[in-house]
């Protein structure tokens, strides 16, 4: 893979339209092994010869496909910072959309400490209204629970992710920095556990998966 620098030139709305282009596949999976405290990806050719590294980062709350809906105030900050991002960040990135499954991890891990407290008070209670109003409580927050975990199995949302490339980690650390700093409003990013890093690149390594961009 190579890590040439793209040439510096005025981009219009029209570009940044234009700029979604389907990616071919195979580009996108040539990594060897992940690297230092941040998980980065070390990338290699055939013989097994580095090519630099690759960092991953999640796309959070917005969804690219405005570029063609109805223009708003808002939508049109959010092509503008965009336009800018294209403009001043010169160096090689993708944008990668997969189909992911909906995750309720954080929804899940806060209804069960509200549950363990239910259970915490209903070893300490005597009286039987109040045994009774925390067993209530007790029944819901297990059948919201059940339901998270039905949203988990049924539910598929688009996930956004951004590949940036570097020749070596250093560099690759640099150049996550700078495309955070300079996405404003168009793309917020987030860091990526090594788990979300790994689905990723099993959905893209699943010839079934369709890709867009």
């Amino acid at each position: 893979m190579a890590f040439k620098k793209k040439e510096s030139r005025t981009l219009n709305v029209k570009d940044v339209v234009a700029f979604r282009q389907s990616l071919p596949l195979v580009s996108l999976l040539p990594w060897q092994s992940f690297e230092g405290t941040d998980n980065l990806l070390r990338l290699a050719n055939s013989e097994g010869e580095s090519e630099g590294y690759m960092e991953m980062l999640s796309i959070e709350g917005k969804d690219l496909d405005f570029v063609y809906g109805k223009g708003t105030d808002g939508a049109s900050r959010i092509i503008q910072d965009y336009h800018t991002l294209l403009n001043t960040y010169v160096n090689d990135f993708d944008i990668v959309i997969t189909r992911m499954a909906a995750s309720t991890t954080k929804q899940q891990r806060s209804w069960i400490n509200t549950r363990d407290r239910i259970l915490q008070d209903l070893q300490t209670v005597h009286n039987d209204k109040a045994r009774e109003r925390l067993q209530k409580r007790y029944l819901g927050v297990q059948k919201i629970l059940r339901q998270l975990e039905i949203v988990e199995d049924v539910v598929v949302h688009q996930a956004y992710t951004v590949f940036i490339y570097g020749e070596t980690m250093a560099e690759t650390r640099e150049r996550r920095e700078l495309f955070t700093r300079l996405g404003n409003q168009a793309v917020k990013t987030g860091k990526m556990s090594l788990k979300q890093k790994k689905d990723i690149l099993a959905m893209l390594q699943d010839p079934t998966q369709q890709l867009n961009k």
